[in-house]
């Protein structure tokens, strides 16, 4: 299909808009019509998920003579299916990924468009036509991938924040006690190139796992003595500032959060952050691709 970018976008739109009220065969292809102007398909996913070379995610041979072509993944199937000589493994396209042993693939797009929106699970699952169980499922695992994935490129001078929100047990209520009354730290940091990480624990910890890196950190900047108003300009934490108190009224409107699930929630809104500018299609490609 060849579109601009502009007119995709709008295409996108359209059918998205066009899902409304409509069911059985007109939805499904409507679904159909909505993967193709996303570049969402198995040949899609199997030249970005081997772009640079087929690599076994087992031993991380990526050598062409031990690793052969072994079929398909299932029958009427176009995910391929690999043998990795080296170490016996088995592997397909979707190993390693979100995707992986995911039912309703042709799903995905409606489920991300959905979760962009800020709907609820159940609002989700009812739109996206698969079950609640499976919403939370493929959130979690989305969520997690993310924050195993999405590293972290901070450098030059980085304005850092932190803020504080109490621990929640929530789902776990037989670990609450009146004592257990603690509180979990979150830190924001930007980097005056544009690059954002938000991490789980201190300021101090983070400084430490990043400690040869090329980070001259906000706080090292403040001289002790007196300064004039254009080095305090310089010496700024604004939007660092932003990108916490953005986060602490979308944590609000949760009503807390398990303290597992923080991590998750942080990258997340990292993602949120570094695609405030993007169109939807645009952001339902990046996770779709981002997953891989």
């Amino acid at each position: 299909m060849n579109m601009t970018n502009e007119t995709a976008n709008g295409f996108g739109e359209q059918l998205f808009r066009q899902l409304k009220g409509v069911s059985g065969e007109k939805r499904q292809k409507l679904i159909e019509e909505i993967n193709l102007s996303l570049g969402f398909d198995e040949p899609a996913i199997r030249e970005r998920r081997h772009a640079n070379r087929l690599r076994c995610p087992t031993c991380g041979t990526a050598t062409s003579a031990s690793i052969v072509c072994y079929g398909k993944a299932k029958p009427g199937s176009d995910r391929q299916r690999y043998l990795c000589k080296s170490c016996g493994a088995f592997f397909n396209d979707h190993t390693g990924t979100v995707l992986h042993r995911t039912k309703k693939l042709e799903r995905w797009p409606l489920f991300l468009k959905y979760l962009l929106d800020g709907q609820s699970i159940r609002q989700i699952a009812k739109e996206a036509g698969i079950s609640p169980t499976t919403a939370q499922a493929w959130r979690k695992k989305l969520l997690t991938h993310l924050a195993e994935k999405m590293s972290s490129t901070l450098s030059g001078i980085v304005e850092a924040v932190e803020i504080s929100v109490k621990t929640s047990y929530k789902g776990k209520h037989k670990l609450y006690t009146p004592a257990s009354k603690t509180r979990e730290t979150l830190v924001f940091c930007k980097s005056r190139n544009g690059n954002v990480c938000v991490s789980h624990g201190s300021l101090q910890e983070l400084k430490q796992s990043c400690k040869n890196s090329d980070i001259l950190w906000h706080t090292h900047l403040i001289p002790a003595t007196p300064i004039s108003s254009a080095e305090r300009r310089l010496l700024h934490t604004k939007q660092a500032d932003a990108i916490a108190g953005h986060f602490a009224n979308q944590y609000a409107r949760m009503r807390g959060t398990a303290t597992t699930n923080l991590p998750l929630y942080a990258a997340w809104h990292q993602f949120q952050h570094e695609t405030r500018h993007f169109t939807q299609r645009e952001k339902i490609r990046r996770l779709l691709f981002a997953g891989l």
